[in-house]
């Protein structure tokens, strides 16, 4: 289902799909949206990682070359930070080609810092 989100952007299935499935699914691959064409910038990240509370591991891929930017960590944060505040935790995190300026690094560890569970993080920079 998040495979085609990036074309369809239909939030009202994204929410669905929370609802019926987060509380099963442990593994969640993400590929990166253009956040111009979402009112609600990056917002998504927070509300799909904090919405899951069986989620261990988080992949995020950016296959279109986009700009994880500014909003987007603070997103992830924010989400992280709900999962923290509910005694739950991610034991993987894997980032494929998002770290593409170097203020991407100053936001890694404040976001993961909320993570003590942590086990894996894989990072792939191309």
């Amino acid at each position: 289902m998040l495979e085609y989100f990036s074309q369809t952007l239909d939030f009202k299935l994204l929410y669905k799909y929370m609802e019926v499935l987060g509380p099963e699914v442990p593994i969640l691959r993400v590929n990166m949206i253009k956040k111009e064409k979402l009112k609600s910038n990056n917002y998504w990240i927070m509300a799909l990682v904090g919405k899951m509370p069986a989620l261990e591991v988080i992949k995020f891929h950016n296959r279109q070359n986009l700009d994880f930017g500014d909003h987007g960590w603070k997103y992830l944060q924010k989400g992280l930070a709900y999962l923290q505040g509910n005694k739950r935790s991610l034991k993987k995190v894997q980032i494929n080609d998002i770290l593409k300026s170097n203020w991407g690094n100053n936001y890694i560890y404040s976001s993961l810092k909320t993570c003590p569970e942590l086990r894996v993080l894989k990072m792939n920079n191309n």
